[in-house]
């Protein structure tokens, strides 16, 4: 039987570094945010404008961290609305959420995203994220390359 002992110089950095992930969580957060802001300005070119209420609706939130980062894109309580309100016919104001609609029921981006039973949708999501997925691609990946380039600093 034959056994070796090896040491490394720096392992200590190294294991700090890998437990850190080397930059690559805050890389990945970093890209997320600005995939998301890509594919948030895609939607808007996109959607199909008949107020133009929902246009300003639309924005993105970031939830989670690192890894674990998710972006979240489409209508966004209080954009495009008086505060806390949204539009009922007749010039007045009820509170609500554009995304969510009343009572629970799918909210005005939704229907025009996949339509309903009496018009066809008009996509506008799906198609800014399909359109720009190998720009979000680049866009996560050039974020991860310059934490790693920063040394997980």
């Amino acid at each position: 039987m034959v056994s070796a002992r090896v040491t490394i110089k720096g392992i200590d950095r190294l294991t700090a570094d890998l437990k850190g992930g080397l930059g690559i969580p805050r890389g990945v957060e970093r890209g997320i945010n600005l995939a998301s802001a890509v594919v948030e300005e895609a939607a808007k070119n996109k959607v199909h404008i008949l107020s133009g209420k929902l246009k300003s609706s639309l924005g993105y939130t970031i939830r989670g961290s690192g890894m674990d980062t998710t972006g979240v894109i489409g209508p966004q309580p209080g954009f495009g609305q008086p505060r806390g309100y949204t539009y009922k016919g007749k010039k007045v104001w009820n509170r609500g959420d554009p995304a969510k609609g009343k009572k629970g029921k799918p909210g005005y981006g939704l229907w025009e995203e996949v339509g309903n039973r009496w018009r066809s949708g008009h996509p506008f999501l799906v198609p800014a994220l399909l359109n720009n997925a190998d720009r979000i691609r680049g866009i996560i990946n050039d974020a991860v390359e310059a934490e790693l380039s920063k040394g997980g600093r």
